[in-house]
């Protein structure tokens, strides 16, 4: 995870990286994954097939039914295997997302980007509508919102002020649920309380999300879960189920603390107030062209949204144990990169430290060491 942030961090000071070229290299890797799952999955499903097997997607494999309306093709490895759509369908919108930099190109001033973004941006929407995939939609029409307000609001103090408040409002809103959910499930007066009122048991238990989400709170807040959620054992008479171990929550969040635990949460909401401010700033200090800071934008809200409600961590249809930790998924190193990139050194623009940088190494040229110098020493005594 480090590693990952330091490579975005350090391309920011080499003079010779191209934040262009990066974005066309990693949408190009994508959307190249993305494509040839596509199209595998076209002959082996067909086009809009979730649609029109609807009533008869039912199969049998190895005595086990399953249901070809949540799957799709993918690539793994030199291999293809049957995979949830939530899974590719990141990888898809992620490629979408590539479009919403189309609203700052000019097609006869900017051929090569503007051509290769709507071929990446083409993929992912292509396999986003003949899956299809509902979700996925949504949050690419909320990522080309994004676009169109940084694109004409931007510079709109209104606007601006409207979208502080709507963001206090939903962090505040997220954070007093997060707090209520701890409780239900450590407090048992609370967890009382809320059973029995209607309302709140249908928010804080009964939905298909807290059903999965319950059980993996309760044992991470046990002492000796706190750095992730031992599954191999039971610690004094407590041991969390197997159905529960087994089955993804849909909510990279609580993955992150079924992974790491509530240390390694907190650790993440400080990493991500400080990613959100310092993107910020990237925002509206950088001299990177629009088109370049809005794709970073889009891809990481995208991903942001998309993770929130649909991450998948046992992707793999007939595969129930294969786990893909969400800390290693390739989509996540990528959105480390980019936070990364995105810090600006110093609190300045990377031109400017380019500039002062480029100066520096110019005058050290012409500074002379003495005790490295074998100007003045003759050949003799080197010899």
């Amino acid at each position: 995870l480090i590693s990952f942030l330091a490579v975005g961090l350090s391309a920011r000071r080499m003079k010779s990286f191209s934040s262009r070229n990066a974005i066309l290299c990693i949408g190009g890797g994508l959307a190249l994954i993305v494509l040839i799952s596509t199209f595998a999955t076209w002959i082996n499903y067909g086009f809009f097939y979730p649609l029109i097997h609807k009533s008869a997607g039912n199969y049998y494999y190895d005595g086990n039914l399953y249901s070809i309306l949540n799957e799709m093709s993918w690539l793994n490895g030199f291999k293809f295997v049957e995979i949830s759509q939530h899974y590719g369908g990141l990888f898809a919108l992620l490629c979408a997302c590539m479009l919403s930099g189309l609203f700052f190109l000019k097609p006869k001033e900017n051929k090569i980007e503007f051509i290769s973004l709507c071929v990446i941006g083409g993929i992912g929407f292509i396999s986003i509508i003949s899956i299809p995939n509902l979700p996925a939609l949504i949050f690419f029409a909320i990522s080309i919102g994004v676009a169109c307000f940084y694109k004409y609001l931007r510079n709109n103090k209104l606007a601006i002020n409207i979208l502080k408040y709507a963001l206090l409002i939903v962090v505040g809103v997220v954070i007093v649920m997060v707090l209520v959910a701890l409780l239900n499930v450590s407090v048992s007066g609370v967890r009382n309380f809320i059973a029995n009122a209607g309302f709140l048991d249908r928010i804080f238990n009964s939905n298909g999300i807290m059903i999965k989400v319950n059980p993996i709170l309760e044992a991470a807040l046990k002492p000796f879960n706190l750095f992730g959620i031992n599954t191999l054992q039971y610690i004094n008479g407590y041991k969390i189920s197997d159905a529960a171990i087994l089955t993804s929550t849909g909510v990279f969040e609580v993955e992150i603390i079924r992974e790491g635990g509530i240390l390694a949460f907190i650790l993440f909401l400080l990493f991500g107030f400080f990613a959100f401010e310092s993107f910020s700033n990237y925002l509206n200090r950088s001299k990177d062209k629009d088109y370049v800071k809005v794709i970073l934008l889009t891809f990481i809200i995208g991903f942001v949204l998309y993770s929130t409600f649909f991450n998948d961590v046992f992707p793999i249809t007939h595969s129930s144990r294969s786990y893909y930790p969400f800390t290693r998924s390739l989509p996540f190193f990528i959105v480390l990169f980019i936070i990364g990139y995105t810090i600006l050194p110093n609190g300045k623009d990377e031109v400017e430290f380019k500039e002062v940088v480029s100066k520096e190494t110019k005058q050290n040229k012409n500074t002379i060491d003495d005790d490295y110098s074998f100007d003045d020493v003759k050949e003799e005594e080197l010899i």
